[in-house]
């Protein structure tokens, strides 16, 4: 006949139901202590965010107030800068006048002189140049025939004529117009 040991088999079921209780309780105790540290956590956070938020309401409103105080100052401020922009941008936007007729003078012969400029448009500068003769005249065109811009500094990139006449005086004019580098 065969024996059953029912007693070391209720034993050994026993033991692993309590270990089991003691799984489960282990980790109900982790989630349990996991789930409150995040509370913790998140709460601490949101504190802090908070004070954060006041502070920086207390510092724009300290801000407002200084800038309402300095209201007139900062429109003042405004309109000066505005008028030293529109004076910058005006002289970039101007001629050197000055540098454009003394480089012009330069080119002229004794007997030539400069009869009149005239500032076309930002590229061009037009000029009639009179000469009392035809010496002077062709000493003057020659002058101009052989200039060499591209290695000199000059300001201008070229010369071209646009015509030639007499006046009542019997002076040669020499219409010109000069392209701006």
């Amino acid at each position: 006949m065969v024996k059953i040991n029912l007693v070391r088999k209720d034993k050994t079921a026993i033991k692993r139901v309590d270990q089991l209780k003691k799984i489960s309780v282990w980790v109900t105790g982790i989630t349990l202590v996991g789930f409150l540290l995040q509370v913790v956590f998140l709460t601490g956070r949101t504190a802090y965010l908070s004070w954060k938020g006041n502070n920086l309401d207390k510092k724009i409103s300290n801000l407002k107030v200084t800038l309402s105080g300095r209201e007139e100052e900062m429109v003042k401020y405004d309109g000066v800068k505005r008028r030293l922009e529109f004076i910058l941008k005006e002289r970039e936007d101007s001629y050197e006048y000055t540098a454009y007729l003394s480089e012009i003078s330069s080119w002229l012969p004794s007997g030539a002189g400069l009869a009149a400029i005239s500032f076309v448009n930002k590229e061009d500068i037009a000029f009639t140049l009179k000469a009392e003769d035809t010496d002077i005249y062709r000493n003057l065109e020659e002058r101009l025939v052989n200039l060499d811009l591209e290695e000199s500094d000059s300001l201008f990139s070229g010369l071209k004529q646009d015509g030639v006449m007499r006046n009542g005086t019997g002076e040669y004019l020499l219409r010109i117009i000069g392209r701006i580098k």
